[in-house]
């Protein structure tokens, strides 16, 4: 039996014309979707390894003011200069700046993956105790969007690397399963992107198109477009949104 967020998921995959067995849907919807509600200001960041020398990462572009609750297109997915790595963020925007601000070009001579993420998560644990400390003093109650989650995809000294660090301090390692992502969007996102796994005829690159487009379809009022995907290679890093969008 599937629950009212799943029927949404199936819904919005039917149009698409990828299942019409009950069966199927059901076999792979009561699994994947464990998540029924979608929190304000809701954000999907997603990666995926597209090949042996190419990993997509995309996102949405939605920021709603939790005050006046106007929407503000932003940017949630940015480029290390001179280098194959991208990173995104899911939270609080004024914490990413903050990081940004912070954060520390890696020397691909001299720096490993391991050094990288020990430098980012120290940075990213004492921006979200600080967080913690002025929310805890309001009065409020702690949720993800006051905190700052990230997302690192691409190449450090010739190798590939696909990591996620929360609000919590947790830290996943996504490129043995070959995709993975933060955000609120992320679970409806990663529930589509398997469950089109058995589409032997469609890329990986359509998949993680479908994928993210589905996670903002979900929840359009709080997560929305434009969708931005990029490609990073060991060479370079491109916006190729325009491949699925036109």
């Amino acid at each position: 039996m599937l629950n009212s967020f799943e029927w949404t998921i199936k819904s919005y995959l039917e149009k698409l014309d990828f299942f019409s067995n009950e069966d199927v849907l059901s076999q792979y919807h009561s699994e994947l979707i464990k998540q029924k509600t979608l929190g304000k200001n809701m954000t999907v960041i997603l990666a995926g390894r597209e090949c042996d020398d190419s990993i997509l990462v995309g996102a949405d572009s939605l920021q709603i003011d939790a005050t006046s609750n106007r929407k503000t297109i932003i940017k949630k997915l940015y480029e290390l200069k001179n280098y194959r790595i991208v990173w995104g963020y899911s939270g609080c925007s004024e914490l990413a700046y903050k990081f940004e601000r912070r954060l520390k070009e890696p020397d691909p001579a001299i720096c490993s993956w391991d050094t990288f993420e020990k430098d980012i998560r120290e940075i990213i644990v004492d921006i979200n105790a600080e967080q913690r400390y002025y929310v805890k003093r309001s009065g409020a109650n702690w949720n993800s969007n006051l905190g700052l989650s990230c997302l690192f995809a691409g190449w450090l000294g010739g190798e590939p690397h696909m990591i996620t660090i929360e609000d919590d301090s947790t830290i996943g390692d996504y490129l043995p399963q070959g995709i993975g992502g933060i955000g609120s969007g992320y679970p409806p996102a990663m529930a589509a992107y398997e469950a089109l796994e058995e589409i032997k005829d469609i890329s990986v690159g359509k998949r993680f198109y479908i994928a993210l487009k589905t996670a903002i379809n979900i929840e359009r009022l709080y997560c929305g477009l434009p969708l931005v995907i990029w490609r990073i290679t060991p060479e370079k890093v491109l916006d190729i949104t325009k491949e699925f969008t036109t």
